[in-house]
């Protein structure tokens, strides 16, 4: 069960990071600025709810 936990959390973590990519992109800003708002989107302190269910795993992975 594990590992599905992980896959959707990285799942999320892929799709928001690409979504943001490609609106940085069209907005013409840079993408690196991007990654920081996905991270504040992604982030465990964002209301009202969190998308990540594991932390850990993915502050392992981030490492």
């Amino acid at each position: 069960m594990h590992e599905v936990t992980f896959l959707q959390d990285l799942a999320i973590v892929m799709v928001v990071a690409g979504l943001v990519t490609v609106l940085f992109h069209r907005l013409k800003q840079p993408v690196v600025l991007g990654y920081v708002v996905a991270g504040v989107i992604i982030g465990p302190h964002t209301p009202p709810f969190p998308l990540i269910s594991d932390q850990h795993a993915i502050q392992t992975l981030s490492e």
